[in-house]
């Protein structure tokens, strides 16, 4: 391991395919910070979330073990208290909003919420919709105006 300022991301060595866990580093990447991930002989979550913040000059770490338990750690806290433990079954959504929370608590901004989901998607959705109101409200107004021109000129006026 390297002494550069990163999220240390430790997983167990009996985690064969750490594929599933892309979206978890996604998140982190997302936020602008680094990490790195390193492969370690244990297979608790929480001791590896806790020995990867150790030695984290961000004070930051991950644990992810073979059942899916996936935690992020404090240095500053308890090691039986992690910040946030999710379970890789609750999807792709919760990863990448732990690892972007990861980053998030070095930046010192508030963390994105595993409860409201649905909100956030609901607003990002609403702004998307505006957008496409606004051009389809510019398309029909520059119809208008040609349909209008057209027939002042074909009036003569």
């Amino acid at each position: 391991m390297n002494n550069k300022p990163t999220i240390n991301i430790y997983y167990s060595n009996s985690i064969k395919d750490d594929s599933s866990y892309t979206p978890l580093i996604w998140g982190i990447e997302e936020e602008g910070l680094p990490y790195q991930c390193a492969s370690k002989d244990l297979n608790n979550a929480i001791e590896l979330a806790y020995n990867a913040a150790e030695s984290s000059r961000l004070s930051v770490g991950i644990g992810i073990d073979n059942t899916g338990d996936v935690v992020l750690h404090y240095q500053k806290l308890d090691k039986d208290k992690p910040l946030f433990k999710i379970n890789i079954d609750e999807g792709s959504d919760y990863l990448r909003k732990l690892g972007a929370n990861g980053a998030r608590l070095i930046k010192g901004i508030p963390f994105k919420s595993f409860e409201d989901e649905d909100i956030e998607e609901k607003f990002e959705n609403s702004l998307d919709t505006e957008k496409d109101n606004v051009k389809q409200e510019n398309i029909d107004i520059k119809d208008i105006v040609t349909e209008v021109i057209k027939k002042l000129y074909g009036e003569g006026v």
